[in-house]
This record gives C-alpha cells, structure tokens and sequence, in this order.
C-alpha cells in the first residue's frame, strides 16, 4: 500500500484509501461539494498495471546485463504519477487544483454535457476540430469571436465556463445519436456516456474483440471485456 519502507509500510491500504493519499479524491467532485471516489478500484489496477511494468522492465534489464532488481510499489504512489498536471500546477504556478466537475480547465471545449436522452463527452480541442463544433451547433460566429477563436482564449476561466454553458444549451436539444452523427461529420470528438448494458449492444466494441461471450464450468454463460 504504501512500499517496503516509509513511515507508513505497515499501514494497510485499499482502493479508497490509495485514492484519498494519493490526491485523486482531491481533485474528482464538483465545485463546493464532497470529494468524490472514483467508480472503479482504480487505486488496485493501477497498483497492478506499476508493479507488471516494473517486473516487464526488471526482466529485460536482467537479460541485458544478467543483474537482477528490486521492485518496490506503493498502490498509492502509482496514482500519485496519473495526476497529469496538478503537481506542475501546484509547483510552478503556486495554486492548488480545484474540483472542476464535468469542465476541463487544461484543454477547452471538454467535458460532459446533459442530452436529451443522457450524457455525452465532447472535445475540440483543436481550432479545427472547434470551428467543427460551431458549425454543428449552428453557431459558426463563434469561431470567429476573439474571445473564442484560439485555445488559449478558450482556456481562460471566463470563457471557458461561457462556453460550457453554450455547449450544453445544445446539446439539451439533441439526443447523443445526433450529436455523434454531427461529431463524425465535422470532424470533433464526441461519445455518449455509456454504461455495461450499452457496452454488451456496441457493435463497434464487438468487432473489435473488446466483448467476449464464454461458457464457464460454475457461473455457466458469461459475459466479459475481452
């Protein structure tokens, strides 16, 4: 939980606890409400996902040199490494990462959005893909606002939250295959927010192997990522 050697190496350590040392839980929630655990046990798979690269490495450095490794991982500290920005942030700029809900703050237009019929992740980060965007939201002025036209404009607070807030105004009045439709047309990124049920039906996840359908000897017919 926290390496062979610490102050804490006899403490024990699980998912929830991983997240709340490591800083996720920080840094996951809404603006002015409760840190939020994420969904999954991220904290056990990325423990894991450490400790197999490091054994993958020590492997080949043995073979290189015939010397072996030590491995020490802390479940905690493999999460430390996910936090893309926030200790730049903390360390140059001098500020502590906010809790930014669904709005992401380092690229912009990107986030989450309410739909008719759910939620739908959207990015277009590029002026491209953006000037994509405002044609698909009937609002190609956009692009051409000062305010908005580059992505170091759309990253300022002000704009940034305007933008969100214009971004969900339209997606409120389409359903996600709509919005899909019109990412794949002028070419932004766009995915409704999908759940298991939705994974087991896509047909895209299933030509590509990522849904598998296996006969197990106790649970009978199962169902599994692939």
């Amino acid at each position: 939980g926290f390496g062979q050697w610490s102050l804490f190496q006899d403490r024990p350590s699980y998912d929830a606890t991983s997240q709340a040392m490591s800083g996720f839980s920080a840094i996951t929630g809404f603006p002015g409400r409760t840190p939020l655990k994420t969904g999954i046990w991220i904290g056990d798979c990325t423990g894991a996902l450490f400790a197999t690269l490091g054994i993958l490495t020590a492997l080949y450095y043995r073979k290189k040199t015939g010397n072996g490794q030590l491995l020490d991982v802390s479940q905690g500290e493999s999460l430390i490494r996910c936090l893309d920005w926030t200790w730049l942030y903390q360390t140059l700029a001098n500020q502590e990462r906010a809790l930014f809900g669904n709005r992401d703050v380092a690229c912009s237009p990107s986030g989450v959005f309410r739909c008719q019929d759910g939620f739908i992740g959207i990015a277009a980060i590029s002026d491209a893909q953006f000037r994509g965007l405002c044609a698909a939201m009937g609002r190609p002025d956009l692009a051409q606002d000062l305010g908005f036209a580059t992505l170091a404009a759309r990253l300022e607070d002000q704009q940034n939250r305007t933008l969100h807030h214009l971004i969900e105004e339209w997606t409120l009045r389409k359903n996600a295959e709509e919005i899909e439709s019109l990412a794949d047309r002028h070419d932004f990124a766009a995915h409704r927010v999908s759940n298991a049920h939705a994974h087991y039906h896509d047909e895209h996840l299933r030509q590509r192997g990522a849904v598998c359908e296996f006969d197990d000897p106790l649970y009978g017919r199962v169902v599994e990522y692939g």
